[in-house]
């Protein structure tokens, strides 16, 4: 018992950690599994894995709470209203062309998930959004940003930065990442970027979850057992610690630094992974 919460509170910190910042969570997942399974029935795992992503969702709703929720702060008013409406309004419109690519591709990601190619298209989506960054960071190092603030992105802008976002539906490609990329890409501040990457991803990781849930319902066999549960309550409780952090990290972290470092990362992690395929 005492090594699968070791493991579970691992997979909550890897969680917790590359949820948000763009470097992949299927990545780091692919290697943690390889080299330590949880002992948990395939229902459980994959709710265990739903339930710490989840709670990665709420981390971000608490943090940014007065950015999403301003009419429930006091003294804002009818600004407040309007403040919230706008930005709940962006993120429908930004969350749209996921919803469409994930309905037509499902079966067929879910495939590339669990094929044997799925090493090598974890891989490639590393390296390749690695570079992508990289080359994002240095076409933009001299140009001057169009949106600094995430409240000024437009409909325009909230839409294409989500038909990035589809493109996370690739394993190793990272929510955040395609996000954060995309609107780097449309010439919007790195601090902003990555704010209303994170409140675009809060509706995607939640519709995923719920779906997910709501099919391990309906098989209807039961309840998890104590272990699992006592498991899942460890992981979701670090996964939703560790976001806090890494979130607050981020923000702190782009005001000052490019996303430079991070497609470094990526590059590196990738060939990890094709590594591991090629020689397991």
């Amino acid at each position: 018992m005492a090594a699968e919460l070791v493991k579970a509170f691992f997979i909550g910190l890897i969680q917790g950690i590359t949820e948000w910042l763009p470097v992949s969570s299927t990545g780091h997942m692919l290697l943690f599994d390889r080299a330590f399974r949880l002992s948990l029935g395939e229902r459980e795992l994959v709710l265990f894995l739903t339930l710490i992503q989840l709670f990665s969702a709420l981390a971000v709703v608490i943090l940014g709470f007065r950015d999403i929720f301003p009419f429930l702060v006091r003294g804002s008013g009818k600004k407040g209203v309007r403040a919230g409406l706008l930005l709940w309004a962006k993120i429908a419109v930004g969350s749209l062309p996921l919803a469409v690519i994930g309905l037509i591709f499902n079966d067929a990601i879910d495939a590339l998930v669990t094929g044997e190619a799925a090493t090598f298209v974890i891989a490639g989506a590393l390296i390749f959004y690695g570079i992508g960054f990289i080359a994002a960071e240095l076409a933009r190092a001299k140009k001057a940003d169009r949106v600094t603030s995430f409240d000024r992105i437009g409909f325009g802008d909230a839409l294409l930065i989500g038909c990035f976002q589809s493109l996370a539906i690739i394993p190793g490609t990272s929510r955040s990442g395609a996000t954060i990329l995309g609107a780097r890409l449309l010439g919007i501040s790195r601090p902003a970027a990555a704010t209303f990457s994170f409140y675009l991803s809060v509706p995607a990781m939640v519709g995923a979850g719920g779906l997910k849930i709501a099919r391990y319902l309906s098989v209807g066999e039961g309840a998890p057992d104590s272990q699992s549960i006592i498991i899942m309550v460890l992981g979701c409780a670090v996964s939703f610690g560790v976001s806090m952090l890494a979130v607050e990290f981020l923000r702190g972290f782009v005001k000052k630094h490019s996303f430079i470092p991070f497609g470094i990362y990526r590059i590196v992690l990738g060939t990890v992974v094709l590594a591991v395929g090629l020689f397991s």
